[in-house]
Order: structure tokens, then sequence, then C-alpha cells
């Protein structure tokens, strides 16, 4: 059943290879690809190329619509059905993901259809690393980009890879990224990935990823918070 969003107020819409759009930069699509697809797609145009900025910029859909594209994937507000369908489609172009504000799935099985990610889609609960609390302020201490690179640079199971591997609709794929810390020491022999966000890391954790996160915690003066936010 296509679900019907007209006149829903700041409804976003987002082409992306996270299932989560807020990660959209940790498994991004990247410029050039979109670049590439505005090229083979006829209803496709970008916005001003002369001034054109592959960190931020418009694609024209049709005669009216539009996709802005930013921190690694396509969005708009509040499509309108066709506008609806036609993401559904570059989606399946992309290789990736079509996700609502509720982090709801568009999907297509002969129409638009909607669902909630599955357990299996969701993955592993999500561990965050964070500042230990400064006492007197009763706040915590932002965890340092670069002292986060020196302790998992002297960690020999560690190593900063410059690609990611994500869940995408087509199944398991390594893909592009930002460069990450990965943890080489699983016993699964897939590397880990700790993904450093702003002030903080987060991991999807089992018990085997606990050991580094409870390594790198003592390194870092840091605390170890469950996916309730609560110290482990």
């Amino acid at each position: 059943m296509l679900l019907v969003i007209d006149g829903i107020l700041g409804y976003d819409l987002h082409i992306t290879r996270a299932l989560f759009w807020p990660h959209a930069e940790r498994y991004p699509i990247r410029a050039d690809e979109v670049m590439a697809l505005v090229e083979r797609e006829a209803d496709l145009v970008l916005d001003d190329q002369n001034a054109f900025d592959a960190a931020q910029f418009f694609v024209r859909v049709g005669a009216e619509d539009w996709l802005e594209f930013w921190r690694g994937r396509l969005s708009t507000k509040n499509p309108e059905d066709a506008l609806v369908r036609r993401m559904v489609e570059i989606g399946r172009l992309l290789d990736a993901w079509v996700t609502g504000d509720d982090d709801e799935i568009y999907d297509w099985n002969g129409e638009v259809t909607v669902r909630q990610p599955s357990e299996s889609e969701l993955g592993k609960p999500a561990y965050q690393l964070v500042g230990a609390v400064d006492s007197p302020a009763g706040r915590r201490v932002p965890i340092a980009e670069q002292a986060w690179l020196d302790a998992v640079s002297a960690q020999p199971d560690f190593t900063i890879m410059p690609q990611v591997e994500a869940l995408l609709p087509s199944g398991l794929r390594w893909i592009p990224s930002p460069p990450v810390a990965h943890w080489t020491g699983h016993p699964s022999g897939r590397p880990v990935p700790f993904f450093f966000d702003e002030d903080h890391i987060e991991v999807e954790i089992d018990p085997a990823t606990l050991e580094p996160l409870r390594r790198l915690a003592s390194l870092l003066d840091a605390d170890i918070l469950n996916n309730h936010l609560n110290p482990v």
C-alpha cells in the first residue's frame, strides 16, 4: 500500500546507504555516483553546474521536484507520491535504502510499500565510549578526535580503513567511506568498525567486542554506555 504523506509538515525522505539515516556519512553515497546517475537518467539534472560543490548540491527531478545531496545522502521534504516512486527507483539504481523520518523503509513490490526494518537488518545494539564526567561541572569531557586516533593507532589489533562493510538492499558489501578505525581481532575474522561521532565513539557490541572497548576506555579515561545510555 502506498503511504500518503502529502500535507505532513516537515516529513523528510532520504536515499541513503545507512538504515538509520543520520548515519549516512558513515555509509555514504558518493557525489561522483550521483553525478554519474544524473548523466544516465534523462529526468535528472544538476542544479547550477557552474557553482557545483561536491559536498552539497541539488538535483532536479522532472520539471518541479528536487533532491538535495548532503552528507552522503539524497533527501527531500514532503514529497508527493510521484516523487516517492521515483526515489524508490533511484534507490534501487544506487543500491541504497529509501527511509523516512521514523526509520521506515520504502520498497518496491509492483507498487511502493512501507515497512519497518527487520531485526536482522537492525543488527546488534550499539554501545558508546564517552568521556568521563567532569566532577566540578557535572558534564562529560568530549573525546577529541586526535586523542581517539592516537589511542587506536597504538593498538596492534586496530587499523584505519577508508572503507566500511555496509548492509545494502543487495546484501553486505564493502564501500568507500571516511577513514574509520576497525578492530581486527574479532573471533569471526571480520573487521569491526568503531565510529568516531563528534565527541564519542559508537560500536555494535557483542561479548568479544567488549574487551577492546574496555581497553580503549581505560586509555581514554572514558566510560562505556549501553544502548540505553546506562554505564556498563
